[in-house]
């Protein structure tokens, strides 16, 4: 059965069939293979060709937190109509935590311009650094966390506004 996730200000189509310990996932339209070799409540070691992958997973509501091999992802499932992006200020999203957990490093000041993609805060969550990026060229507006708070998931972080015109 097809489902729809939003990653990061993108729409995705996934699909997943399980046959056994083996997974066919379908990622809008490319195809992937995977084994599980071991599986725990949220670890996983998947295997890809040669390759043997550690992977954690953790839904939680309508989210679903993976890291693989390193890196995280949140996904978060969306019907339909539910398209548009939520949490908008001046037209640039703010930032969120990727789950919960505790912020270990605030990686910007009030005022700072950051550009897409750009590490904001990390926050540690099952013993791993996760970092909360810029989707989009904004301004620091309003940093609502500091170092050693515990924190949600998609708790907003930070506040974003819109780069100013020159």
């Amino acid at each position: 059965m097809k489902k729809r996730f939003k990653y990061g200000n993108d729409i995705h189509e996934l699909d997943v069939n399980r046959q056994g310990e083996r997974l066919t996932v379908v990622v809008n339209d490319a195809t992937v293979e995977l084994d599980v070799e071991e599986r725990n409540p949220a670890r996983f070691m998947l295997r890809l060709g040669d390759s043997v992958i550690p992977a954690y997973g953790v839904r939680l509501k309508d989210d679903i937190f993976v890291q693989v091999n390193g890196r995280q992802f949140k996904f978060k499932s969306v019907e339909q109509d539910d398209i548009g992006l939520s949490g908008e200020s001046g037209g640039v999203a703010n930032v969120t935590a990727p789950m919960p957990g505790s912020v270990i490093k605030v990686l910007v000041e009030e005022g700072d311009t950051v550009t897409q993609h750009q590490p904001l805060v990390i926050v540690e969550a099952m013993k791993m650094e996760n970092e909360a990026r810029s989707l989009a060229d904004a301004v620091v507006e309003k940093i609502l966390v500091e170092v050693g708070q515990q924190v949600g998931a998609d708790q907003e972080l930070i506040q974003l506004g819109a780069v100013e015109d020159e």
